[in-house]
């Protein structure tokens, strides 16, 4: 294992479909056919998620891991697991 700056500077949430979080350092967040694809400056891919198996990804704060720049979540009305974001 490297240094967390080896796979990114920013520090992310991603939630998964059995609504756990994990946690983890990146440059960049693609979608890819579904997928959720990490990677850092160089463009080495850090993680893949496979396609309905995560729900959300946002920038988390490094000293609490709360959301950054999102006022609130609120679960659709239909109560279908998917999330809406209200941006402050």
């Amino acid at each position: 294992m490297g240094r967390t700056s080896d796979y990114g500077d920013q520090y992310l949430c991603i939630r998964l479909k059995n609504n756990e979080d994990i946690y983890v350092y990146a440059d960049q967040a693609d979608i890819v056919d579904g997928a959720i694809v990490l990677s850092n400056k160089t463009g080495r891919k850090n993680l893949m998620i496979a396609p309905g198996q995560w729900e959300s990804c946002y920038l988390v704060s490094r000293s609490d891991s709360s959301p950054l720049a999102i006022h609130s979540w609120a679960q659709r009305p239909e109560g279908d697991r998917q999330w809406i974001r209200e941006a402050v």
